[in-house]
């Protein structure tokens, strides 16, 4: 009688065990899905026509390192070129996005959730910052050529170039040593991630943008999200 009691026991820990199990596994799946489609949405608003430059919030501005050459420039009226570069610079990231899609989503794919559950029922955008502390020093790395094929393809190499030469004509000034490539790349890979950011709290607030049966089960619990 106590072995047959002592097996109960058992199979109903066990089972239990597996029970938790699979609902962290599924919230894991959840946070997932939650970034993939996240990272699809933002990819589209970003990575398209002004999705960068009409948009304040990540907008990619003038490197620090180039407000000297800012300041002359425009107290010889020669604004045009700083105009031109700060367009080209946002022209490539736009360009550039769509094509580095599937290293972001590979990038979720890949992850590990330390504390699926806690990240759960964290702030808004808790699994996008989980994602970004995570993965930005590999994304960046992959993401590098992609930007830099990007800059040659609509000009923004040329408009820099332009824009230290009209500078240099000067000859008390030296020419900038700026890595243009890898600020760009940064810049766009932070402006993505604000993006995801959104699109992550949106599926955590706004019901109707749970458009799977995976994020309605893991995030419609959620208490005071709704």
């Amino acid at each position: 009688m106590r072995r047959s009691i002592t097996i109960i026991i058992t199979s109903v820990f066990l089972f239990s065990s597996f029970c938790v199990l699979s609902a962290d596994e599924k919230v894991i799946e959840g946070l997932k899905e939650a970034l993939k489609i996240s990272i699809q949405n933002s990819v589209k608003r970003v990575g398209c026509l002004d999705g960068y430059f009409k948009n304040d919030a990540i907008k990619i501005l003038l490197p620090k390192d180039l407000h000297k050459v800012e300041e002359y420039l425009s107290q010889v009226g020669a604004e045009k070129y700083i105009e031109q570069f700060v367009e080209k610079m946002n022209r490539a990231a736009e360009e550039a996005v769509p094509l580095a899609q599937e290293i972001f989503v590979d990038a979720v794919k890949k992850i590990q959730f330390d504390d699926a559950l806690k990240i759960l029922n964290g702030k808004g955008n808790e699994a996008t910052v989980y994602l970004q502390e995570k993965t930005t020093s590999s994304l960046v790395e992959k993401f590098t050529p992609l930007v830099r094929q990007s800059m040659e393809k609509v000009g923004a190499v040329k408009a820099y170039n332009d824009l230290v030469d009209k500078y240099c004509q000067n000859p008390l000034f030296q020419k900038v040593d700026l890595d243009l490539n890898k600020y760009v790349t940064e810049k766009a890979v932070d402006g993505l991630f604000k993006t995801v950011a959104e699109e992550e709290t949106k599926i955590r607030t706004d019901p109707a943008a749970r458009i799977t049966d995976l994020l309605q089960n893991v995030f419609s619990g959620l208490t005071g999200h709704d």
